[in-house]
Formats: C-alpha cells, structure tokens, sequence
C-alpha cells in the first residue's frame, strides 16, 4: 500500500453547506487517493438553489487548484443536469481553462459509466421532485439514452438521511416494474446504494448505475486510479 503522501490529490467540489461527502464514497476513495474539498454552500435541490451555487464554483475550484488538486470533481448530480447537457459540457470546459486540470461533473460520471456500460435504454429512480427528474431524464435524452417512465420520491432537501434501505428497495423495484432495460439508474448523490448494488444487479439482471458510486468512478479515473472495487457494482469491474 503507498503512503498517503504518495497518493494523487483530488480536489472536490462538495454540494451540501457543511461540505460533507458521502461515507461510501470516502469509503472508496480511502488508500486510493488524498482528498481536499470545498463547499459549494447548495441548501436545497431546486432550480434557485441550484443557481446560487453554481455562481460559487469558480471561486471553490480556485481554492482546489490553489491547495494542489490534481484534478477536479464537481458533486451533485442535479446541480448540472438540470441545466442540461450543453450547459454541463460547457462547465467542465470552462473549469478545466480556468485551472488547467481535469475535470468531471457527478452529472457527467454518470452517463460516462451508462455509456462504458452500454445502456442505451435505462429505468430512473429518483430522490428527486417530478420536475426535477424529468430534467434528469431530458439530459439523458440528450446524450442518447432513453429513460423510461422514472420512479421519484420528491425530496427537495439536502439530508438524505432518513431515506431508508427498503424506500431504495420498494422504489428501485418499482422503476424496474415491466421494463426491458440496459440498466437502473439511481440518482441523487445524497443516497447511499453501495451495499444494494451488487444485490440489485444479481435481481435485476442488468447493471446499477447510482450518483455517488458513479462519482467516484469517474473521480478516480480522472488521476489514473483504475483498479477494480469490490462490492460495489459492474463499473467498478470494467478495465480501465
């Protein structure tokens, strides 16, 4: 194992005001890279919210580059898909210009891993509000993946906490009801799916592509880190 001053800094943008990530996203990131993060300051998923937050990225990320990141994740999958695929683009351009590092969005990790996975038709669960998810479901259409009628559960505020195994279960379950599908898409970062992954995947026979998990992947890949997870889905098999 390499010492932790050995391992390549990766620079987070966090949405939530406490700047908190993920447990089973640091679960994976630990003894595979060292991580600095920022505050994006996002109180809650909707679109005013959304804007208010957005405004502050490129101050956060100059503090990331300024403390040496070597390359840059931007969290919050409804941060950036809301705005749609032009915009996300075009914010990951803006952002790697402006530091000279790479960069990935959670929304663009996402479709990076349907895309690796070879989803072109995928069921959505949500945590999020109706109007929000069918701007998920519109980004997916945008890069040519076709999302069936989604499953939500209409949250708007940032704590997933009381989101229970079986509300992920009963919900999955029912995004998955009479669909002939490439793969179960489960969005929102704040959600924990890790340990449902691998347990959906043998169920329902197609790949789970979740925010935070996905994040992570696409994080990971960004500094050459490659090496497959275990317990945590199909992706994280995949070569590099």
């Amino acid at each position: 194992m390499p010492n932790d001053s050995d391992l390549p800094l990766l620079g987070i943008c966090a949405p939530r005001v406490d700047g908190a990530i993920q447990s089973e996203s640091r679960e994976i990131f630990e003894n595979r890279v060292r991580l600095t993060v920022e505050a994006l300051g996002l109180e809650k998923m909707e679109m005013a919210h959304y804007k208010a937050a957005i405004e502050r990225i490129p101050a956060v990320v100059d503090k990331l580059a300024a403390s040496g990141a070597q390359a840059i994740a931007i969290n919050g999958t409804s941060l950036t898909f809301s705005f749609g695929r032009k915009f996300d683009d075009g914010l990951i351009a803006q952002i790697t210009g402006r530091t000279g590092l790479p960069v990935t969005t959670m929304a663009n990790s996402l479709v990076r891993g349907l895309k690796v996975l070879k989803a072109k038709r995928v069921a959505v669960a949500t945590a999020y509000t109706e109007d929000v998810t069918n701007l998920l479901c519109k980004f997916l259409d945008e890069h040519d993946i076709q999302a069936e009628r989604p499953e939500f559960m209409g949250i708007t505020a940032m704590d997933m906490s009381g989101v229970t195994r079986q509300q992920l279960v009963d919900l999955s379950e029912q995004a998955m009801k009479n669909r002939k599908v490439d793969a179960l898409v489960i969005a929102c970062g704040g959600l924990r799916t890790r340990d449902l992954t691998v347990e959906m995947e043998a169920g329902f026979g197609v790949p789970v592509v979740s925010s935070a998990p996905a994040a992570v992947w696409g994080a990971l890949r960004l500094v050459g880190v490659n090496d497959p997870v275990p317990d945590a889905g199909q992706l994280f098999q995949l070569p590099a």
